[in-house]
């Protein structure tokens, strides 16, 4: 039986025993009690597999740090590959229901190295970096920036929220010249029926504010030696 289906035999339920009571506070009363009674029912009915995509920039939510880029580049840099090191590279949270259980599992398609490699490069580009290619001698005084990818989660009960950590590393002449892990949150949006895309958002989001934050560093790296 379908939720909808439920939740309509028990509004029925709930209107035929209004009949037999005088008082208009009390079917207030168990009208309020009704649904806060079918809000952990609602959840519990989001079982089955959610698919969430990472998709850049966010559809929604999106921050952006220059519309319109300088036209003198700050600077040159290049962009390395972000290996994905999760331990589990599909799993990325549990849909719950209204008392907190576990009931389905969030799984990330494939295809998350790229993306946020890409996101890097999207970003520097929109805060006035020169996005080079490789520097082929090892004597280049361009910094190359690569990373690993940590954590890609999302957790949902009211709202959506996701967290992303990266691992990012500078390197100059073959040499490392900076380190540094940079964690994101993403979300914010209500969680109406736990959908792939709410949570496929929500982590979108957490790579963009982790992504930016290294952003923000990149003055200091530059001038790393």
């Amino acid at each position: 039986m379908s939720c909808l289906r439920v939740i309509y035999f028990i509004d029925e339920g709930f209107i035929r025993r209004f009949h037999g009571f005088q008082s208009e506070a009390m079917k207030t009363a168990l009208i309020i009690l009704g649904l806060f009674g079918l809000v952990p029912f609602i959840n519990g009915c989001a079982f089955g597999t959610r698919h969430a995509t990472l998709v850049y920039p966010p559809a929604a939510g999106m921050v952006v740090v220059s519309n319109t880029p300088p036209r003198t580049p700050l600077g040159q840099v290049s962009v390395g590959t972000f290996s994905d090191e999760r331990p589990d590279k599909v799993l990325i949270g549990y849909v719950r229901n209204g008392y907190g259980i576990q009931t389905a599992e969030i799984q990330l398609g494939s295809g998350v190295e790229p993306v946020i490699t890409d996101a890097v490069r999207y970003e520097l580009k929109q805060a006035g970096w020169q996005v080079v290619d490789p520097p082929t001698g090892t004597n280049s005084s361009i910094p190359v920036v690569s990373g690993e990818i940590l954590v890609l989660h999302c957790d949902a009960y009211l709202s959506y929220e996701g967290e992303a950590t990266l691992m990012v590393h500078a390197t100059r002449s073959g040499h490392e010249v900076f380190k540094k892990v940079y964690s994101g949150r993403g979300g914010g949006n209500l969680n109406w029926a736990a959908t792939g895309e709410g949570y496929g958002r929500a982590v979108s989001q957490a790579v963009q504010d982790a992504v930016l934050g290294f952003v923000r560093d990149m003055p200091v790296i530059i001038r790393q030696e």
